[in-house]
């Protein structure tokens, strides 16, 4: 995250209540971002507001012409901001190590969301029940990631076939439980059709997951796996698919692989990437 000017400058209980952290004005796919975080503290550890100062900053006026939102916070913290009435421009909502049900609710029933279009959720726990809560809330989503909340193949069975999410067109699931049981519900479902890109990376999915998702016709997005995940016979069988956009395989080690290498870059061409 690139660093920037401080955003808010009241009220001043904000600022003094981060424990040495600090809003800040950041750029994120172009779009402005406040990013609450402690500077003194390791990545995996929430900045802790001092009491009232999360609620100070969802009434303070600033808000109401925010785009973009980042939070690494405590759940209460999140929940007070997330539920604010002055977010009816926010278009990208990121939250960090916060994830939780109580979350998924605030954000479902907050009616003032109405620009919300992406939404990345990174650590925490709200499970599949979040999930599912998350693919039936009629948000006007068209990015909805999440990476190690505790989703599995029933979480990822519930996004599949549920139609609460008419505009989505980007799916994230990594370092999520997906296997080949939510592999297969992905790959069966008019949803992933209208996908432009769907992450499983570290998604446990196997060798069979990885061929029914190349076998899918519904599967038209560009796809992200691991190598780690659907091994090489997995690439072969990703290679085989008809519709696949493109490809990106991370923890590629081309050692030993250099034919299969050569077949995928002869298939896909520059719609893959190695890493």
């Amino acid at each position: 995250m690139m660093e920037g000017e401080p955003i808010y400058q009241t009220p001043a209980a904000m600022l003094t209540g981060l424990r040495g952290s600090r809003a800040r004005r950041c750029k994120l796919r172009a779009v402005d971002v406040v990013g609450l975080w402690d500077d003194f503290a390791s990545p995996t550890t929430p900045a802790a507001f001092e009491p009232g100062a999360a609620s100070a900053l969802a009434r303070d006026p600033a808000l109401d012409a925010l785009e973009g939102l980042e939070l690494r916070s405590t759940e209460r913290d999140a929940l007070d901001v997330v539920s604010s009435a002055r977010l009816g421009r926010l278009v990208e909502l990121h939250l960090h190590d916060c994830a939780s049900v109580a979350l998924v609710r605030t954000l479902r029933a907050n009616t003032h969301l109405t620009a919300l279009r992406r939404v990345e959720v990174r650590g925490g726990y709200f499970g599949d029940e979040g999930a599912r809560l998350l693919a039936e809330s009629r948000l006007p989503l068209e990015v909805l990631a999440f990476a190690s909340v505790g989703v599995t193949a029933d979480g990822a069975s519930a996004i599949a076939t549920r139609t609460g999410l008419p505009a989505l067109r980007e799916l994230g699931l990594s370092q999520c439980a997906v296997g080949a049981l939510g592999a297969r519900a992905l790959s069966s479902t008019p949803l992933t059709a209208r996908l432009e890109r769907l992450a499983l990376v570290h998604a446990h999915l196997g060798v069979e997951g990885a061929r029914a998702l190349g076998a899918s016709s519904y599967c038209q997005a560009a796809l992200e796996v691991s190598l780690l995940d659907v091994h090489p016979a997995g690439l072969e069988a990703l290679l085989a698919s008809p519709s696949l956009r493109g490809l990106t395989v991370v923890n590629w080690r081309e050692r030993g692989l250099e034919a299969l290498g050569k077949s995928l870059r002869k298939r896909f061409g520059k719609r893959l990437h190695l890493r």
